[in-house]
């Protein structure tokens, strides 16, 4: 029994989380679409399903609800397929050809990193020092803000 309190405990964030950003939202949104409000009419009135009557009777929404079906068959199926496919490209003994994959496979992930690291390192570069620039005269290259750990950490 105690264990499981230990589940719950290091659950508890993710769904503190889960609940305040995704059924939260979804409840009020759900809520919200019983009633006829906009702009012009700072009163909602309670329109119950109506709202849904008047979506289900257009030919628009049946559209795109066919497409977004469509969309879906098209791409999960596509999605599982070509990781799967990656997946044992990755682990397949290929000699170089294993690393090249690999590389080829976690490149997408790393360019971001690296992109945002320099990024960093441009703005706050004491030759180049955009970021001295816009600061104002309180920092300059010349004095040394951007150098040394002291300056980094808050006093």
């Amino acid at each position: 029994m105690r264990r499981s309190w230990f589940a719950y405990l290091y659950l508890a964030p993710s769904l503190v989380f889960l609940t305040l950003f995704t059924y939260v939202p979804l409840g009020l949104a759900a809520f919200l679409s019983l009633f006829q409000w906009n702009l012009q009419t700072p009163e909602p009135e309670f329109v119950g399903l109506a709202n849904y009557a008047v979506a289900l009777g257009t030919p628009l929404f049946w559209l795109v609800v066919r497409n977004n079906v469509l969309y879906a068959m098209e791409t999960i199926p596509a999605t599982m397929a070509l990781g799967l496919a990656a997946a044992l490209l990755v682990n397949r003994r290929l000699g170089w050809g294993r690393g090249l994959s690999r590389v080829a496979l976690f490149y997408p992930t790393m360019v971001p990193m690296a992109a945002a690291a320099m990024l960093w390192v441009w703005l706050c570069n004491p030759g180049i020092a955009l970021m001295n620039h816009d600061l104002g005269s309180g920092c300059r290259a010349s004095s040394g803000c951007t150098r040394g750990a002291q300056r980094c950490r808050p006093s």
